[in-house]
This record gives C-alpha cells, structure tokens and sequence, in this order.
C-alpha cells in the first residue's frame, strides 16, 4: 500500500498527471522525486496494521478485541481524513484531482472492522448465555 499512488493531480492546463500522492509523500511522475514528504499517512498505516495484526491473535479477550477493532476503525478514519487534507491542499494549489482504486481500501477495512466487532459481540453473548444455562 506504501507505494500504491492513492490520488492523481494534474496541474491546470495539462492533459496528463504529473503528480501522484502515495504512502510517503506527494511524488512528481516524470522524475520520480518526492516534492513534499508526508510520512503520517505511512505512520497511521502501520499502526492499522499492528492493531489489526493485535487484534487476531488475541482472540480469548474478547472485550479487548472489540475495543481494539473500534479502534482501528477510527485510525482509518484518521487515515482517511489525512488524504483528504493533504488532497485538498495541494488541489487548492491549482490542479485537479483523481482518485485511484486504492483509496477504496481503507473504507473497505472500515467495513470489515465494524463487522468483526459485531461478530465478536455476538460471541460473546452466546458464550454468556451458555455460561447461564449451566
């Protein structure tokens, strides 16, 4: 995902992107320069990826694991607002924007995330009625 290009900018008056904005900062495409380092966006990515990673194999916490997926799931929208900023602000520059494929990933990990707590809390409501019926 670090080196995936999320969104497109072409300056005005151009018919082809000559910026791209990836993990690491926003990268001119003819030299493959970074132009403006932006190492947040990579730093919120691994820390997704270690709650996400924490979150799996601490499966017999289950409260815990709940918290930790709301968690991630607002570190994604950190994420996302983080490429919203830094797109809007080099828009307002003078370019126009275009969105890649990739910027649908962490919406789609937002989805996933709600959806594991509610199975997680589904769980634990079975095992706290079996728990009952003893």
């Amino acid at each position: 995902f670090a080196t995936q290009d999320l969104l497109l900018f072409t300056p005005n008056g151009e018919s082809i992107p000559s910026f791209v904005l990836r993990s690491y900062g926003l990268v001119e495409i003819a030299s493959d320069t970074t132009i403006k380092s932006s190492y947040s966006l990579l730093i919120i990515e691994a820390i997704s990826i270690i709650i996400s990673l924490t979150s799996i194999f601490i499966y017999k916490m289950r409260a815990f694991q709940i918290r930790l997926s709301i968690l991630n799931a607002f570190v994604l929208l950190g994420l996302v607002g983080m490429i919203a900023y830094l797109g809007f602000d080099f828009q307002s520059a003078g370019a126009s924007l275009g969105i890649k494929a990739w910027l649908a990933l962490p919406f789609i990990s937002i989805i996933f995330q709600a959806l594991a707590a509610q199975g997680v809390i589904k769980d634990e409501l079975i095992i706290r009625m079996s728990n009952r019926l003893r």
